[in-house]
């Protein structure tokens, strides 16, 4: 097992107002849950669950590095468990930021960051739960954030010493669609909110200065923000509409944050669910959806949408530095990476990992 070997001395815990309650709080999360990708200029990040899925004690969150050729490379920060799995971000620039969910009887989050580039990781820590959701952690001008379980936004500058971010105007829109704290991302000038609206109306993004505009209607049913990254021009953010027609869209603003557009990304129908989500600062988004038939990708760069099938097993896809896309499967001890030639996904990487059976029991 991975254990943080690093002794912190705390002080005392960081007392900060609850701005919305939690969007899950207390509530314990599959690793696979957190399968996802980031990826900021030349830093390709993602996080993927292996082992016994199916047991907790032996399911290990791993980290991978995708360079500019398309290569994989491990570089899961050590000395932690990963057995919670693990929730990534990264920049415009290429910083970088790895939390560590807890497990067993870890209560608290060690966080791992690096500037640029996954490595060397710098060990930190949020005295608190992080929430178990992909977007719940963000990287960037302003510093480091984190959403925690129990529904606080905290932010920091060095890694060690966190504290509470006031959103007072965001609360509001949270009051209005009885939201909760479900994500957050930044811009270059401002923090933004993603957050989990059961009300129908009301677009799941805000800022310190109250909400995100949205050009067009807002959504027909319940929407939750799933990741929220911020771009050169200003954000992209990727949004799961509930209901009678489940779908997922994103949300793009090129005047600073300020004002945003909606697309279609999926249209989901009976038998399909989310498996994993994708994101790149240059305003990209892709999901992989469980399929019937089986894994599907959907893909929006700008104004183009595409979709694709893709190979059994897929989990997770990432965008490279250039733009283009590829998938990642894990097969017993084995990550295999596979990008798109023609109508076809060819194999062009398998790569080996030790996973530490029966070290959590």
């Amino acid at each position: 097992m991975r254990w943080w070997g690093r002794a912190a001395a705390l002080g005392a815990l960081l007392s900060a107002a609850v701005v919305v309650p939690p969007a899950a709080s207390g509530a314990a999360t599959s690793p696979w849950l957190l399968d996802a990708s980031s990826t900021g200029g030349t830093t390709a990040l993602l996080t993927v669950a292996m082992g016994q899925r199916s047991n907790p004690a032996n399911t290990f969150g791993e980290v991978f590095a995708l360079n500019p050729s398309g290569q994989l490379r491990l570089v899961t920060p050590t000395g932690t468990a990963t057995n919670g799995g693990l929730v990534l971000a990264v920049d415009a620039t290429g910083r970088s930021a790895a939390a560590t969910m807890p497990s067993a009887s870890l209560h608290l989050t060690p966080v791992a960051q690096a500037s640029p580039g996954p490595g060397p990781w710098k060990s930190a820590l949020l005295p608190r739960a992080l929430l178990g959701a992909p977007g719940s952690l963000s990287e960037g001008p302003l510093g480091l954030f984190a959403v925690t379980s129990d529904g606080q936004l905290l932010g920091t500058k060095t890694g060690w010493s966190w504290a509470p971010v006031h959103l007072s105007a965001a609360r509001s829109v949270a009051t209005r669609c009885g939201g909760t704290l479900a994500a957050v991302g930044q811009t270059a000038s401002r923090v933004l909110v993603g957050l989990s609206c059961p009300r129908p109306g009301t677009w799941p993004l805000a800022s310190p200065a109250g909400p995100v505009s949205v050009a067009g209607g807002g959504p027909t049913g319940p929407a939750r923000c799933l990741r929220v990254l911020g771009t050169p021009s200003g954000f992209v953010a990727l949004v799961a509409i509930s209901g009678p027609r489940p779908s997922l869209v994103v949300l793009a603003s090129n005047d600073g944050g300020n004002h945003a557009t909606v697309a279609p990304l999926a249209s989901l129908t009976p038998g399909q669910s989310l498996r994993s989500t994708a994101i790149s600062t240059s305003g990209s988004v892709a999901a992989v959806v469980d399929g019937v038939h089986g894994p599907l990708l959907f893909v929006r760069r700008g104004g183009v949408l595409t979709s694709a099938t893709l190979p059994s097993g897929s989990q997770v896809a990432v965008f490279t530095a250039s733009g283009s896309i590829e998938t990642v499967a894990t097969k017993a001890g084995a990550v295999v990476v596979s990008a798109p030639s023609g109508s076809r996904w060819v194999v062009h990487q398998r790569l080996s990992v030790a996973l530490p059976y029966g070290s959590s029991g």
